[in-house]
């Protein structure tokens, strides 16, 4: 793991500067789980101490959440990821090939959930710091 964030690390973590702007509009429409994860799990390095951040673009894509320090994306899943599966699938892997971890949670669990959306974060923050 130690060679993954190297690699992350070398690659200034795949950010893309050509996605700043459509970032920067995303961040203003959130949507009301990803406001939710945010504020009540996420934000002000209330997960375990970590920084996490909103709409970061990395390679081709503008993941939800991302943490730097441990690799680590979050996705908040809606109703429009019912129907692009495939591109949900190759998006993750294509992430993962870089080196990232990708944890995925639909609205419905982070809003009706929230308890367990954390733990489950939690847990693998906790498994996986050392690593890094």
């Amino acid at each position: 793991m130690i060679d993954r964030f190297k690699q992350l690390k070398q690659h200034n973590f795949y950010y893309n500067p050509k996605l700043r702007q459509r970032a920067a509009q995303l961040v203003q429409r959130i949507t009301e789980p990803e406001y939710h994860l945010w504020c009540e799990v996420l934000m002000a390095r209330k997960m375990c101490g970590y920084r996490f951040m909103r709409q970061v673009p990395v390679l081709y894509y503008i993941p939800d959440f991302m943490c730097k320090e441990l690799a680590l994306i979050i996705e908040v899943d809606g109703p429009n990821h019912i129907y692009q599966k495939a591109y949900d699938r190759n998006r993750q892997k294509r992430l993962e090939s870089c080196g990232f971890t990708v944890l995925r949670f639909s609205n419905k669990a982070v809003l009706e959930q929230t308890a367990w959306v954390k733990s489950e974060i939690e847990t693998w923050v906790k498994k996986h710091k050392n690593h890094l």
